[in-house]
């Protein structure tokens, strides 16, 4: 079973989010915050893929927080989600999957398949 970890800042979103990934079958870790995400990601080494928000608030983005995790030496697929960006912005990152919100479980999955891929062909992700 493959560890999504879930960082949302949001409770309705972050709830919504780890139900829909659950009831696919991953193993769920949910942090409110970006702290709470880095602490998490780096006390445990059986996170497959980080999934987080674009706007996190405090001061640390979605952005801001792959680029940390990295920098920690985190090989976990990376999906960043915002509801705030234009999916056509042409926002990309070398480390990281980006999902516009509103999402389904379809688009969610597919973002997540993706990262994942990324770093099984050894792409940046």
């Amino acid at each position: 079973m493959s560890t999504i970890l879930v960082i949302e800042d949001e409770p309705e979103i972050l709830e919504v989010t780890s139900v829909l990934l659950k009831s696919s079958g991953y193993d769920v870790i949910d942090a409110r915050s970006a702290e709470e995400g880095i602490r998490m990601a780096g006390a445990r080494a059986d996170i497959d893929v980080v999934f987080t928000d674009v706007n996190l608030g405090h001061g640390m983005s979605g952005t801001d927080l792959v680029d940390r995790l990295r920098a920690q030496g985190s090989h976990a697929a990376m999906v960043v989600v915002s509801g705030d960006l234009d999916p056509f912005s042409g926002w990309t990152h070398p480390h990281a999957v980006f999902l516009p919100k509103p999402y389904g479980r379809r688009q969610l999955l597919s973002a997540i398949a993706e990262a994942r891929g990324r770093v099984v062909e050894g792409l940046p992700s």
